[in-house]
């Protein structure tokens, strides 16, 4: 009895750190824009961006949908390395309205999240794969609200017709075609509470040899 009454509030326990374990939240880079200077481009075009004091993890990717009434061509968006420009990850989000709005970009879920780590620059660029040109904001970089945890670097373009490295940089302007979502780099909860449940195992194993003594 005295095993059972030990055990039963440790398990207790560990049920409500399960069933209490918060969800990873997620946040767009691009929290908001104001102005409404729109250009048309074929281009692969972006921003550069600088990661805070902690690494993160990208699960979405984004495109500007001006009208909020589906995309005009369907879009290859990825995240490229500054240091030795090579494409960390990209997805392609088809044209239309097939994938969900949210604070005027299109989203989709990558199948395997992109870590991007502290204090580093990145880029991210949007080409539409069709030579039909997709509506982009350009505004000024103050114009920008980004989340406070990534710092915006200013727009990127290739001036070529093909999905690549956008190599051009103006720091003063903001090109917001492509945004991203993305979470803390950090263990799932499920593994978080493993020790805990390797600990109700032990404990549990205890008590059975106990019982049969």
């Amino acid at each position: 009895m005295r095993c059972r009454s030990a055990l039963g509030p440790f398990v207790a326990a560990v049920l409500v750190a399960v069933l209490v374990s918060p969800l990873r939240a997620q946040s767009p880079a691009i929290t908001g824009v104001t102005g409404s200077n729109y250009s048309n481009n074929t281009w692969t075009w972006g921003w550069q961006f600088t990661v805070g004091s902690s690494d993160i993890l990208v699960t979405h990717l984004g495109s500007w949908d001006r009208d909020a009434n589906g995309l005009s061509a369907s879009h290859d968006i990825g995240i490229w390395a500054v240091s030795n420009q090579a494409l960390l990850g990209s997805t392609r989000l088809n044209s239309g309205s097939v994938h969900p709005l949210e604070s005027g970009f299109r989203w989709k879920e990558l199948g395997t999240p992109i870590l991007l780590q502290a204090n580093t620059s990145y880029r991210i660029g949007d080409g539409p794969v069709s030579r039909n040109p997709e509506q982009m904001l350009v505004v000024s970089a103050s114009a920008v609200t980004m989340d406070p945890q990534i710092t915006y670097g200013g727009r990127v373009t290739n001036q070529v017709d093909t999905f690549s490295y956008p190599g051009t940089l103006t720091a003063d302007q903001a090109m917001i075609g492509p945004n991203f979502k993305f979470g803390p780099a950090v263990p799932e909860p499920a593994l978080l509470q493993l020790p805990f449940l390797l600990g109700l195992g032990g404990v549990g194993l205890w008590c059975r040899r106990r019982l049969r003594s």
